[in-house]
């Protein structure tokens, strides 16, 4: 039984690795540069885990430490590009590098989210976070969003913003009831796209019972303290003493 328990769990574990390598996995894959004349042809493979996604694409050139985006390249750069193999773009060294030989350049591109949230993926089953402490929310796409907090079907508040979509540091506030059903929906501009958390909890960074048994031996002490000083005494006026 425990050797069957054992090949189940590295069987979880074996897909549970695959399945995240494919969600986490966007970025741009076997750039090739071509050099025609004094233009230069691109092609790259932008890997996307999901096809709905759109990006910015930024193209950028390098000389000695002099780094500059392309602006004047064409084809497959800029906004609302999407996912696939064989993209291209093309550029002329007309302004940017004038007078300084293709072959010096060293070119890369960079992507950015732009859609809204297509896909949440953290968290993305039953968690519990702790008041007091930072917890990460993680989503795929994006590119200005906000993020409310909700419980059940009642937003709480706005937790935050993020210009530039994939992850939020959220630190949570301890004056914020600990309790079940607590969810987040994140969406872009005019609630465009939202997607919405699994549940999760909310605690107390340190049980009730921490702070209850400080508490309670600091009642007991300061109780003894005034049994002690009450021992012997009445309400009774002293003798007044004899001038004689």
């Amino acid at each position: 039984m425990k050797y069957l328990s054992n090949v189940r769990f590295l069987c979880f574990l074996f897909f549970f690795v695959v399945w995240c390598g494919n969600v986490f996995s966007q970025s741009i894959q076997n750039i090739r540069t071509q050099i025609d004349g004094n233009k230069v042809i691109i092609t790259y493979d932008l890997v996307s885990p999901d096809p709905r996604v759109n990006y910015d694409i930024r193209f950028y050139g390098s000389v000695e430490g002099r780094r500059e985006r392309l602006f004047r390249a064409t084809g497959d750069v800029g906004r609302d590009i999407q996912g696939g193999k064989n993209k291209e773009l093309q550029w002329s060294n007309d302004i940017e590098f004038i007078n300084v030989p293709l072959e010096r350049i060293k070119f890369d591109l960079t992507f950015q989210f732009l859609d809204p949230p297509v896909k949440m993926l953290k968290p993305i089953s039953n968690v519990v976070f702790k008041r007091g402490k930072t917890h990460t929310l993680k989503w795929l796409g994006g590119e200005r969003v906000t993020i409310d907090l909700y419980r059940g079907d009642e937003r709480v508040r706005t937790i935050g913003y993020a210009q530039e979509g994939g992850s939020f540091s959220w630190r949570i506030s301890a004056s914020l009831k600990p309790g079940n059903n607590y969810s987040v929906e994140i969406y872009g501009d005019r609630r465009k796209g939202v997607v919405k958390s699994k549940e999760f909890s909310i605690k107390r960074r340190y049980p009730i019972w921490v702070k209850v048994v400080p508490i309670v031996a600091i009642g007991g002490a300061a109780a003894y303290v005034v049994s002690q000083s009450d021992d012997g005494e009445d309400d009774t006026l002293p003798t007044p003493i004899n001038p004689n």
